[in-house]
């Protein structure tokens, strides 16, 4: 009798654990997509190489970011009369040149490794210029610029020996599947052009990231098979403590009020300091102002894995605002959330493939919810593993 109760039990185990893996199978994951632009300095290429290398000694593949790279930190200080803008000037960028060749060789060096790693290398353009009001072709002549910088940095500088096989990237131009434009001012112009080089996704639009709960789509003009999807930065609603300009001309008034930015971190630092100066009016307040903008990620994923698991789209930069406080809540919210079951924290073009391969009408029915529900997380589940 026993016996019988035994295998029972036993069967009846199994059909749980059967039904499990099919409703599992039948919801999307969860894609949480956490990514870098401009990518210049080489100690946050190094910290972030070092955060992911502990990322997943513990899990392989629990980590990979996307790293939207600015060409211009792949041409030393003394070799910026090679980049022409498409305005026609030479050796001028809003941001810094790459420094000495020594810096481009160990720029190159992590960008090498964080790619063969599984990390993603993705286009942010050459000069990092807002290209809101360029022609197509003068996109064109921006574009053919940065193929022609990663294609040719040991000739550029005329490497030889140990340091051109040190400078010589493990992968060409055209193998750069994804775009983000500076300042996200991109545009119809823009995306004519990433078609037309064979890119899949562009991540500039604000529009569809609006509201943070929006599954991917195409892009309107790309709705072929091989058209352009649109991964818009996700926009969130939380309490931030902001500062505003003092209407009789004293000091910024910082006040806590509920308010929508999209998830990057210029975007808090604007906000929580008043134009994110480089000296920091607000710097003891930092980590402060940082651990408001964590909650608001959390919230954010809570809210999607929890609900039609759309996608979570975060950007961030190399340069370390306010002393890097919102950089350190990054690596925070991703040892939280990267560990949770179902959750992909991989790479746009992962994304990209998944979308493929869903198809018009599964997408459809991941944007309304019709799949089975996992069982639901909350912020102290999440705030337990935050240190």
């Amino acid at each position: 009798m026993f016996q019988v109760f035994l295998t029972i039990a036993v069967l009846f185990l199994q059909l749980q654990i059967s039904v499990s893996t099919v409703q599992a199978s039948d919801r999307p994951p969860q894609f949480v997509m956490l990514a870098f632009d401009n990518c210049q300095e080489n100690q946050t290429w190094k910290d972030v190489s070092k955060f992911l290398d502990e990322m997943n000694s513990i899990q392989p593949d629990r980590l990979r970011f996307t790293f939207f790279l600015s060409a211009v930190g792949l041409l030393a200080d003394q070799k910026k009369q090679i980049y022409t803008d498409p305005m026609g000037r030479t050796g001028k960028s809003n941001i810094n040149f790459g420094g000495n060749d020594l810096s481009v060789l160990e720029r190159v060096s992590w960008i090498n490794k964080l790619h063969s790693e599984g990390n993603e290398i993705a286009s942010h353009a050459v000069g990092h210029f807002s290209g809101k009001s360029w022609s197509v072709q003068q996109w064109r002549h921006e574009f053919k610029q940065y193929s022609y910088i990663v294609d040719n940095i040991v000739q550029i500088h005329g490497w030889t020996g140990a340091q051109a096989k040190k400078g010589t990237l493990l992968f060409k131009a055209k193998d750069l599947k994804g775009f983000r434009a500076p300042y996200l001012e991109g545009g119809t112009a823009v995306n004519q052009v990433l078609t037309e080089n064979g890119f899949i996704y562009d991540t500039s639009d604000t529009n569809q990231g609006f509201d943070p709960t929006t599954w991917p789509k195409k892009f309107s003009a790309h709705q072929s098979s091989e058209g352009l999807w649109n991964f818009g930065l996700g926009f969130i609603k939380l309490p931030l403590t902001v500062a505003s300009k003092n209407s009789s001309g004293g000091p910024n008034i910082r006040t806590k009020t509920t308010t929508t930015v999209a998830a990057m971190d210029y975007n808090f630092c604007f906000r929580q300091t008043g134009d994110c100066p480089v000296k920091d009016p607000y710097a003891a307040e930092a980590d402060k102002d940082a651990s408001e903008v964590l909650q608001g990620y959390l919230n954010y994923f809570l809210k999607n894995y929890n609900g039609n698991r759309a996608p979570v789209h975060i950007g961030h930069h190399f340069f370390q605002y306010r002393g890097g406080a919102y950089n350190r809540i990054l690596l925070k919210f991703a040892r939280a959330v990267c560990s949770q079951p179902e959750v992909r924290c991989t790479t746009y073009e992962k994304l990209a493939e998944f979308m493929n391969e869903s198809g018009t009408a599964k997408r459809n029915e991941f944007q309304a919810a019709k799949f089975p529900k996992a069982q639901p997380l909350s912020i102290e589940d999440l705030n337990k593993l935050i240190k």
